[in-house]
């Protein structure tokens, strides 16, 4: 195969990870299908295989993708869990979820369970803010207790610790350690906490992915791609 052929493929290839995305993300996914697919996450958006691809056919600078950005009433650095959310699961879609121990937050927040938890669930139709993909991969999805976590630093979580990839059995995170505090705060709240009857962090990472297949440069590649390869 010479390199003219190969890009061609590679371009295929991409189209055809976007699509499976597009079809396979819906609103009934389990989370064990999210957690294998996460790896084609991992292809098109850390392995950078979007971006190349745009660029390969002759698109300027990155793609957009249209993203829920985190807004908080409270001080999120404060907070006790904070999520993006965006995804739609099940008929429901919750943006801007904030939990807070703190009996100075506005009267109007509704307590839940015996302690002074605090919970805001916004369903808001607030319009999703297009990000290049670069800004959309470093931006803030989740802050448990301070600790800030990237939709990058989401999917490698995924696909190096949990078993999307890899599963690190003593979750000493050797290959992540610089991450190796995002990972252990995300470890915290795994099996304790729950978004839109889904755990918390598969629903944002179905978020992710959503976005993806819902954003018109998703689509203007895919279109472009098939006049390119053609078929």
């Amino acid at each position: 195969m010479d390199k003219k052929e190969f890009q061609k493929e590679s371009l295929r290839i991409v189209a055809a990870d976007l699509q499976y995305i597009i079809k396979e993300w819906n609103t009934n996914i389990d989370d064990d299908s999210l957690r294998r697919d996460c790896v084609v996450l991992h292809k098109l958006l850390i392995e950078c295989n979007l971006g190349k691809a745009w660029r390969l056919v002759g698109f300027s600078k990155e793609p957009k993708i249209l993203a829920p950005v985190l807004e908080t009433i409270g001080d999120r650095k404060h907070a006790d869990f904070v999520q993006a959310g965006g995804a739609r699961y099940g008929g429901i879609e919750i943006r801007d979820l904030e939990i807070h121990r703190d009996d100075s937050l506005p009267s109007e927040w509704a307590k839940r369970g015996p302690g002074i938890y605090v919970e805001k669930e916004s369903s808001s139709k607030r319009a999703k803010k297009p990000l290049y993909l670069t800004e959309y991969l470093n931006d803030i999805c989740i802050v448990v207790e301070g600790i800030e976590v990237s939709r990058n630093d989401l999917i490698v979580y995924f696909a190096n610790t949990l078993g999307g990839k890899h599963i690190d059995w003593q979750r000493e995170f050797k290959e992540q350690s610089k991450r190796a505090a995002k990972f252990e705060a995300l470890d915290s709240i795994f099996k304790t906490m729950t978004t839109a009857n889904k755990e918390s962090i598969y629903y944002q990472l179905l978020s992710i992915g959503q976005a993806l297949a819902s954003s018109p440069d998703t689509h203007k590649l895919t279109k472009k791609i098939k006049q390119t390869v053609g078929g």
